[in-house]
């Protein structure tokens, strides 16, 4: 369907998987897909984490777990399955930027939360790189400043 209707900046967004996650998305797995050049992605998606689910890893299992989908899965750009937190995603005509903040803790009361990754879709591309850092934060958006 992306390709018959020649979707140019095809993008992605999914939760309720409680973990943190970022892909290309390449029509197949194939020798045509590139992970470093994202040749033969169609587009990406961008997976928010739960701030007050559970995380479906334990610290336990996390590591191999990690090691395992990696290996299986070269179009995945970022992943995180034990932090609870939320992505803000910043959309312009030059690019689309994704930023996962985590929290420290939910078990207590704080404002606690730390900037754990960024990655950049550039118009066109289909394919997410490395931000260079995170967005700033929006000023004005709140009334009371």
């Amino acid at each position: 369907m992306v390709e018959r209707h020649k979707v140019q900046n095809f993008v992605v967004f999914t939760g309720d998987v409680h973990s943190s996650w970022a892909y290309d998305l390449p029509r197949g797995m194939s020798d045509a897909y590139d992970p470093a050049t994202g040749k033969a992605s169609l587009g990406v998606e961008i997976v928010c984490p739960a701030v007050s689910s559970p995380t479906p890893f334990t610290r336990e299992n996390a590591a191999e777990r990690l090691a395992t989908i990696t290996k299986a899965r070269p179009h995945l750009k970022y992943m995180d399955g034990l932090s609870r937190g939320y992505v803000v995603v910043d959309v312009t005509r030059e690019r689309l930027q994704a930023d996962w903040w985590l929290l420290d803790s939910v078990k207590t009361r704080n404002a606690e939360q730390h900037f754990a990754k960024g990655l950049v879709c550039e118009a066109g591309s289909r394919h997410l790189t490395q931000a260079g850092a995170p967005m700033p934060p929006v000023t004005g958006a709140d009334p009371a400043e």
